[in-house]
C-alpha cells in the first residue's frame, strides 16, 4: 500500500490463507453436515481459525486480521501508485517524479533497488509485465518504458507523448498498454510488441467523462469516468477499433479505481463505497452489492483471491472478504464433499459448463484468446510415464477405467478400449452387425455389412478406445445419441478387439492371418493370397472368439515385385524387384535382379545375381562362379616392421583385409667412431600385419613376390585370427637397404 500523506510503503501480512488467493485444505470431509448459524473457532489471540457461514456456504481458514510487516519511507515523496512482480515492488513517486524499486523478497525488510528521475514528471500510475515497467505522467504527458531486467539500473526504453493529455492510468496486457487521459476524457491504446518504439493503436473518447483507471481482462478494458458517474466497458478484442459494450451507472458516485478479478469488476466511489459488478456478461453488467462499511473516500482498489483491498485517501486500509464470490481452492490433501451438492448442474446432464464468452482466436495470448479450462499440475516432472493424471473416469464403484496423463513432453489418454474405431451406417438398420463380426463396405453410401468372402474393412468394436465420426447434436436433444446408434455401428480401424472365427479353414496360431469367410461376419485362416483384416493374437481350434490385431490390407505369402522380412525360409524364390531382409536361406535355384542381405546369407545350390550382391555378414556358398571381377574393400591393416628387418627398416601396406601389397625395406648397420652400430637383416620376424577386422579363425594367407628381390627371399607366414607375421627362414638372400614387395591375398 502507498501512502500520500506520510510518504511510505506500507506491507501487510493477511494470515487467512497459505497462499494469496487461495483456501489451503488438508484431508478436509464434509458429509451431510447440518449447520444453522455461523460457527467460528478461534485461535488463543481470539482471531479466528475456521469460519464456516451456511448462508453462503463459505468455509474460511486463518485470520482476517492483517498483520503489519513493515512501512518504508527510503525516497518516497506523495507515491500514488504501486505494482508488485515476483520479488520486486515498483512505485511511482508523484512528488519525488521518480520510480522506486524494493527488493521485498524479505517482506520485514524491503531494501531499494533504484530510485530513477529520467524522463519522469509527477507519475501517477506504473504498471509492469515481463522486463518492462509502464509509467505515465500526468504533468509530462507521456508514457515512459522502463526496462527492468536488472532491477538495480533501470533504463529507458521509450518515452512517447502520442496524444496524451493528463494520463492518469495505465494497464497493461499483452502486446498493448491502456492508458486513460482526464483532460481529453480519452481511452489509448499502445502497440508495444517493441518496447523500444511503442505505437499507437487508436484513441476513443466514447462515453468518457473525465476517466481515471483503468483494467483489462481478457478482450475487455474498464474504465472509471470520475464525472460520469460510469463504468465504461470496452471491447477490445481490436485493438484499432474500441467499441462501447456497455456504460452502467447504478450506484457510481465519482468512481475511482477499478480492479477486475474472475467475473467481477470491483469499483472504488471517492463520493461512496465500493460497488461489485457482475460481469460475466460484458455487454450487461449487474450489480451485485454496493457497500460503504468503514470507508473512508476509498481511492484506490486491488482484488488476490478472496480479498478486496481497498486504499482510503481518508488514511486507512479496508479488506473486504469477498469469498462468497467464485474462487479457487487449494487442496494439499483430499476433499471429498457429500450430501447435497455443491456445483449447480447445467440442466441437460452435465454437472457444470465453462463458458468463454470472448470470441477472438488468437493462440496463446490471454487477453484475446477463447481458451476455456487449464488444468495444472504442481509437480516438476509430469510425464506419461511417472503416472501424473490430469483427469480420471471412474463409475460409482470406483473403478477407473481411464485417465488423461502426462505432463510437459506429452500428453496421452489412457483407456481400458484396445481400438481406435468410427461410426459407420449400417446398410440395413434391422440387421445391425454385432460386436466381434467382420464388416466389409456395401453399396454407394459407404454403409456396412457383415463380411462373406468379401474384403473386410473392420471389426465391430466390443470396448473402443476412442470412437471418431460421431453425431453432432444440439444439448437440448437427449436422445440423439441413442438414435444415432439405432443406424450405425462401431467399426474398429486399428487395434486390438475380439473377433469371431471359424477354423473351417484351419487351426488359428498366433500371428496368423484372418480374412472373411463364407460365414456372414465370421473370420477364418487365410491360406492364399487376398484380404485380411489384421492378425490372431491368441490361437484356436474351435469356432469362437479371439483377439484379432485390427490390421486390413492384402496377404501374399513371399511373392511379388519386394520382399521384405527378418526371417525369410523358401524353397525356390523369383523377385523381379528387390530382397532385403536380416536372414535369408534359399534351399533351391534364386534369380534375382539385386540382393541386400543386412546379416547372413546362406545358399545351398545356385545363386544368380543379375545387379550387384552386398553382404554386410557372412556368406555362405556351395559353388561360386563369377564370370567378372572380385573386387575387395575395406578398411586398410596396420604393418609394422619388426627387429629382424634390421635397424631403421620401414614396412608399407595398401589394400584391405582380404588383399593388397606390402612393402618392406630393409634397415642396415653402421660404424660410430670405428664402432659398429644398428643390426643388418637377420633370422625372425621381419614385419607383422594386423586386420583391422579380425577373423573368426587364423586364414590362409598367399604371398605372391612382386620384385625380384622378393622372389628370392626365403620367407614363410605365422598366421592368427587377428593379424599375420612375415619371418625369414635364412639370411643369405636378404640384404640390407634394399626393398622387398609382396602381394598378399587372405581366405578363411
Amino acid at each position: 500500500v502507498t501512502n500520500d500523506g506520510d510518504n511510505s510503503l506500507t506491507i501487510l501480512y493477511n494470515g487467512n490463507a497459505t497462499q494469496p488467493g487461495y483456501t489451503s485444505i488438508n484431508q478436509a470431509q464434509i458429509a451431510n453436515a447440518n449447520i444453522s448459524a455461523n460457527l467460528s473457532v478461534a485461535s488463543p489471540n481470539n482471531n479466528p481459525i475456521l469460519n464456516i457461514n451456511p448462508m453462503s456456504n463459505n468455509i474460511s481458514l486463518g485470520s482476517n486480521t492483517p498483520i503489519l510487516e513493515s512501512n518504508t519511507t527510503t525516497d518516497m515523496s506523495y507515491p500514488y501508485s504501486v505494482a508488485v512482480s515476483g520479488n520486486y515492488a515498483y512505485v511511482a513517486n508523484y512528488g519525488g517524479n521518480s520510480l522506486t524499486i524494493f527488493n521485498i523478497s524479505n517482506p520485514t525488510d524491503p531494501t531499494v533497488e533504484s530510485n530513477t528521475t529520467t524522463d519522469l514528471n509527477s507519475p501517477d500510475s506504473v504498471a509492469v509485465s515481463g522486463n518492462y515497467a509502464y509509467v505515465v505522467n500526468s504533468s509530462g504527458d507521456s508514457l515512459t518504458i522502463f526496462n527492468i531486467s536488472n532491477p538495480t539500473a533501470p533504463t529507458v526504453e521509450s518515452n512517447t507523448t502520442t496524444d496524451m493529455n493528463i494520463p492518469y492510468s495505465v494497464a497493461v496486457s499483452g502486446n498493448y498498454a491502456y492508458v486513460t487521459n482526464t483532460y481529453i476524457s480519452s481511452l489509448t491504446i499502445f502497440n508495444i510488441s517493441n518496447p523500444a518504439s511503442p505505437t499507437l493503436e487508436s484513441n476513443t473518447t466514447t462515453d468518457l467523462n473525465y476517466p481515471q483507471s483503468v483494467a483489462v481482462s481478457g478482450s475487455y478494458a474498464y474504465v472509471t469516468n470520475y464525472n460520469g458517474d460510469s463504468l465504461t466497458i470496452f471491447n477490445i478484442s481490436s485493438p484499432t477499433a474500441p467499441t462501447v459494450a456497455s456504460n452502467p451507472t447504478t450506484d457510481l458516485n465519482s468512481p475511482q479505481s477499478v480492479a477486475v478479478s474472475g467475473s467481477y469488476a470491483y469499483v472504488t466511489n471517492n463520493s461512496g463505497g465500493l460497488t461489485i459488478f457482475n460481469i460475466s456478461n460484458p455487454a450487461s453488467p449487474t450489480v451485485e452489492s454496493n457497500t460503504t462499511t468503514d470507508l473512508s473516500y476509498p481511492y484506490s482498489v486491488a482484488v488476490s483471491g478472496n480479498y478486496a483491498y481497498v486504499a482510503n485517501a481518508g488514511g486507512s486500509l479496508t479488506i473486504f472478504n469477498i469469498s462468497n464470490m467464485p474462487t479457487a481452492i487449494n487442496v494439499n490433501g483430499n476433499m471429498t464433499l457429500s450430501g447435497s451438492s455443491v456445483i449447480q448442474g447445467y440442466g441437460d446432464g452435465f454437472i457444470s459448463t465453462i463458458y468463454n464468452q470472448s470470441t477472438d482466436s488468437v493462440a496463446g495470448s490471454p487477453s484475446t484468446s477463447s481458451d476455456g479450462l487449464l488444468i495444472q499440475l504442481g509437480t516438476l516432472d509430469a510425464n506419461r510415464t511417472s503416472g501424473n493424471t490430469f483427469i480420471g473416469f471412474a463409475d460409482s464403484t470406483g473403478t477407473l477405467a481411464g485417465a488423461i496423463v502426462g505432463g510437459t513432453s506429452a500428453v496421452a489418454y489412457d483407456t481400458t478400449g484396445a481400438d481406435y474405431s468410427e461410426y459407420f451406417l449400417a446398410s440395413n438398420p434391422n440387421d445391425l452387425p454385432t460386436a466381434g463380426q467382420l464388416v466389409s463396405l456395401s453399396g454407394s453410401n459407404n454403409s456396412v455389412t457383415q463380411s462373406s468372402n468379401t474384403i473386410p474393412i473392420g471389426v465391430v468394436s466390443t470396448n473402443p478406445g476412442f470412437i471418431g465420426n460421431g453425431p453432432i447434436c444440439q444439448l437440448s436433444n437427449t436422445s440423439c445419441q441413442s438414435n444415432y446408434a439405432k443406424s450405425n455401428v462401431i467399426v474398429a480401424l486399428t487395434g486390438q478387439v475380439p473377433a469371431q472365427v471359424s477354423v473351417a479353414n484351419g487351426a488359428i496360431a498366433v500371428g496368423d492371418p484372418i480374412t472373411s469367410s463364407s460365414i456372414p461376419g465370421v473370420g477364418e485362416l487365410a491360406t492364399a493370397p487376398g484380404y485380411i483384416v489384421g492378425y490372431a493374437l491368441t490361437g484356436t481350434t474351435t469356432n469362437g472368439t479371439i483377439q484379432v490385431l485390427v490390421e486390413p490390407g492384402y496377404y501374399n505369402p513371399l511373392s511379388g515385385t519386394n520382399l521384405q522380412g527378418s526371417n525369410v525360409i523358401v524353397n525356390s524364390l523369383s523377385v523381379n524387384g528387390a530382397i532385403n531382409g536380416q536372414l535369408l536361406n534359399i534351399s533351391g535355384l534364386a534369380t534375382l535382379n539385386a540382393l541386400t542381405v543386412a546379416n547372413n546369407a546362406s545358399i545351398g545350390t545356385d545363386l544368380s545375381v543379375g545387379g550387384t550382391l552386398t553382404v554386410t555378414g557372412m556368406t555362405q556358398l556351395t559353388d561360386l562362379t563369377v564370370a567378372g571381377h572380385i573386387i575387395t574393400s575395406g578398411n586398410t591393416p596396420t604393418i609394422t616392421a619388426l627387429p629382424a628387418a634390421g635397424t631403421n627398416a620401414t614396412a608399407t601396406i595398401i589394400g584391405d583385409d582380404t588383399a593388397g601389397m606390402l612393402t618392406i625395406t630393409t634397415g642396415q648397420e653402421s660404424t660410430v667412431n670405428g664402432k659398429i652400430v644398428g643390426e643388418n637383416p637377420s633370422i625372425g620376424q621381419l614385419v607383422t600385419v594386423q586386420f583391422s577386422e579380425a577373423y573368426t579363425n587364423p586364414p590362409t594367407i598367399t604371398l605372391t613376390p612382386a620384385n625380384q628381390n622378393a622372389a628370392l627371399a626365403q620367407v614363410y607366414v605365422v598366421t592368427s585370427p587377428a593379424n599375420f607375421n612375415l619371418n625369414s627362414a635364412s639370411i643369405n638372400n636378404l640384404k640390407a637397404n634394399q626393398t622387398y614387395v609382396f602381394y598378399y591375398h587372405v581366405m578363411q
